[in-house]
């Protein structure tokens, strides 16, 4: 469940429901504090999940060179229909965080909370910047995908991962990365890939493929 959308009816309805445990998915550091706030309001049901979906992913940069040129963080559609220098509006209002600012955030309420996962995160290649045919650009979204990663199995947390149209990206990613740079748990929701592919992860070598987990399989027939 993500509380960013309505901080107050989350929090009021979180506390009826009657499933035992509750992931509120943090997407952005805008909304981490909403998160935190309902896992200390809720702490034995409400599990927080910290991290920067994809969607998001053009608005938290890795180095300053993107903070200084927002265009660095967005491709241009395959169609080459759009391109940054038709939005110098949205350019100059962009204004990507610098890492020095979300990166030790996201250590930190991590660090704070030993139960919290890591997530949503993930690989998007259908996603757009609303208003524009512009996307989060390709190669920012596995950078941050790889440093979400990377962090949870330097903590030892599970990840939440959101990924459309990259499965392929993603099993290159783990592959490469091997058991040490891997959580110990990957769940990848609203998985709506093949079988095959379902396969291609849980057989990938080293224990890796045993990590991972798929929830709300759509449009697919499992064996």
């Amino acid at each position: 469940m993500e509380p960013q959308d309505d901080p107050a009816g989350c929090a009021a309805g979180f506390a009826s429901l009657s499933a035992r445990y509750l992931a509120a998915m943090g997407t952005r550091l805008e909304d981490w504090e909403a998160v935190e706030a309902l896992s200390v309001k809720e702490p034995h049901k409400v599990i927080p999940c910290f991290g920067v979906h994809p969607w998001f992913a053009h608005r938290h940069a890795l180095d300053l060179a993107a903070t200084l040129d927002p265009s660095q963080l967005l491709d241009s559609p395959p169609n080459g229909k759009d391109h940054p220098s038709r939005h110098p509006d949205l350019l100059a209002r962009l204004a990507p965080i610098p890492p020095e600012r979300w990166m030790p955030r996201l250590q930190s309420l991590l660090t704070a909370h030993p139960h919290a996962v890591v997530g949503e995160f993930g690989l998007d290649r259908a996603a757009v910047v609303p208003g524009t045919r512009l996307q989060p650009a390709w190669a920012h979204q596995l950078a941050l995908t790889e440093m979400h990663l990377r962090l949870a199995s330097e903590l030892g947390r599970p990840a939440s991962l959101h990924c459309v149209q990259g499965y392929g990206a993603l099993q290159d990613m783990l592959r490469t990365l091997g058991p040490e740079g891997c959580p110990p748990k990957i769940m990848l929701h609203s998985y709506g890939g093949s079988v095959d592919l379902i396969r291609g992860f849980t057989k990938l070598p080293k224990g890796v493929g045993d990590r991972i987990y798929f929830r709300w399989v759509t449009g697919v027939r499992l064996p």
